[in-house]
């Protein structure tokens, strides 16, 4: 069966409208404050990767400059954490809300109280919800829509 130039047209237009579609639904608009706001759950991630990465080099004996280190990346990471809007955060992913608070915060939270008080025990327990955090985060990656700030 040949195609005319009209039904190919017409096809195209569809695919288009369809395309369209399925674009607004899976990206939302993001306002600028939104974006802005987005931005926070970016630097939080990275701040706990910048101590995860400090500490894995430093081959788990931390001086007190270490310590001291971490400990502000983590309290960084904390400080952005609590700027996420939860409406950003659902934004970003329907669960997001719940692991940020579960799992993001909570091991956050926990290494900078087993920092401070050099207690192995609290950071053995950060690490564990740490763990949930990452394999949630990498299951669910592909569906984060996270906005660039512009």
């Amino acid at each position: 069966m040949k195609l005319s130039r009209r039904h190919v047209g017409f096809g195209v237009i569809l695919a288009t409208i369809l395309g369209s579609i399925g674009y607004t639904i899976w990206w939302p608009h993001w306002s600028e404050a939104e974006k802005t706001n987005a931005q926070n759950i970016r630097l939080a991630m990275q701040q706990v990767r910048g101590a995860i990465e400090y500490a894995n080099r430093q081959g788990g004996m931390l001086e007190e400059k270490d310590t001291s280190y971490l400990i502000k990346l983590y309290r960084s990471a904390m400080d952005y954490a609590g700027r996420a809007d939860q409406k950003v955060l659902l934004k970003v992913h329907h669960e997001l809300p719940k692991q940020w608070q579960e799992t993001f915060i909570a091991s956050t939270h926990l290494f900078v109280i087993a920092l401070e008080n050099k207690d192995r025990d609290v950071g053995r327990k950060a690490g564990l919800i740490q763990d949930d955090w990452v394999r949630w985060y990498n299951l669910n990656f592909d569906d984060m829509r996270i906005p660039d700030k512009q």
